[in-house]
């Protein structure tokens, strides 16, 4: 496998597309997370980029208020500006997970028939309220083989009337939006840096959010599947409530001060408080049952897949990075190491580089990060 295999991902809206040019100011990589406004802006070259300025801006009321209002994501963009040295407004912004369908296809090519009349027929033609209605963003997870009649891609669909909305906001706000980007495909540039040369490993990254999770196979710079599962860290935090007799905001305080392996780093307990952090670790396995046994078996599938291979590494997004001891904890179980994602050592960030970002979760800021490689021409 190499990279020149690898085939090209569209923009998801076409009115602004295409790589930026180089006479320009670094693209400010942005992603409205669901617990803050993460920016990454990298430092320009020819070689392998640095961050030169990181942020995280908690928003501060309900995120769905700041989506839909130019005025507040204006203010969080100013106190970003306030804390670190962005330059420009041009942006690539990571489109929500929750305003995009995302979906696995495949379009069977006849002959006489070429793959696009194949996909307006077999995809587009039958959308509800038909292909006037929705942005279709298609990311092939196949290479094109003329041999094969089936073409197998990732399909994201955006309502057409709320992705005009979401543009007009984002310009209100201040950005100069040259393309927006999906999640999966931001998190496959970032993680290319890591494969390096090949062989190309295979990783699992793990986006765990409040009550989605995500789990992402790449394979060096193929993304290969994204595969969204029911239940985040709400729901986790629910069964070891249960299973501790205890309230959730209670497991939740234990769980982020003790962790759910004993650190020395982390805050050493009394008896009392020591033995509820040992109630919590003994019931974590548990608790992740289903998240491991979902992580198992893309492993199962990555093995078996032609393009992939027994996964190398799994890494850590969302709320699981934020869990002290959890890399280790999940690493125990799988079988194989688990980290965090982190962009400010992946890609050695500049000095003083970071303003407000939480230094126990950098991985917040991995989305955004692949977002500001948008542009960068061997990524």
């Amino acid at each position: 496998m190499n990279d020149r295999d690898d085939p090209p991902t569209q923009p998801l809206f076409p009115w602004k597309a295409g790589r930026l040019g180089g006479d320009v100011a670094p693209v400010l990589g942005v992603e409205l997370g669901q617990e803050a406004l993460h920016l990454v802006q990298l430092a320009g070259g020819d070689g392998m980029p640095r961050i030169r300025v990181a942020a995280s801006v908690p928003w501060g009321s309900e995120r769905d208020v700041a989506l839909g209002s130019a005025r507040r994501l204006r203010a969080l963009l100013d106190m970003a500006r306030d804390q670190v040295d962005l330059r420009g407004d041009a942006a690539v912004v990571c489109l929500p997970a929750d305003h995009a369908r995302l979906m696995v296809a495949t379009v069977r090519v006849s002959d006489g028939m070429s793959e696009e009349e194949a996909f307006r027929a077999q995809v587009l033609d039958r959308l509800e309220g038909g292909p006037d209605a929705w942005l279709v963003d298609r990311i092939p997870l196949t290479v094109p083989d003329p041999a094969c009649v089936e073409r197998r891609m990732m399909l994201a669909l955006v309502a057409r009337d709320e992705a005009e909305a979401y543009r007009a906001c984002l310009a209100d706000a201040g950005l100069d939006v040259r393309a927006t980007e999906l999640g999966p495909v931001a998190l496959r540039r970032l993680v290319s840096v890591l494969a390096g040369r090949p062989p190309y490993p295979s990783m699992v990254l793990v986006n765990i959010g409040r009550t989605r999770t995500f789990l992402t196979l790449v394979a060096g710079r193929r993304l290969v599947l994204d595969r969204p599962i029911a239940g985040g860290e709400d729901d986790v935090l629910r069964a070891l409530a249960v299973a501790m007799r205890m309230a959730v905001p209670a497991v939740r305080v234990i769980l982020y001060r003790f962790g759910l392996v004993p650190r020395a780093d982390l805050p050493q307990p009394s008896a009392a408080a020591g033995d509820l952090g040992a109630q919590l670790r003994l019931r974590a396995r548990p608790a992740l049952t289903g998240l491991v046994e979902d992580i198992r078996q893309l492993m199962t599938y990555a093995a078996a897949h032609p393009r992939a291979g027994p996964v190398q590494r799994v890494l850590l997004l969302g709320s699981a990075a934020r869990w002290p001891g959890g890399d280790s904890l999940l690493g125990e179980l799988l079988g194989v190491p688990v980290e965090q994602l982190d962009p400010l050592s992946l890609l050695d960030a500049l000095p003083g580089a970071a303003g407000h970002v939480d230094p126990t979760c950098p991985a917040a800021l991995a989305v955004a990060t692949g977002c500001a490689l948008h542009h960068h021409s061997t990524l």
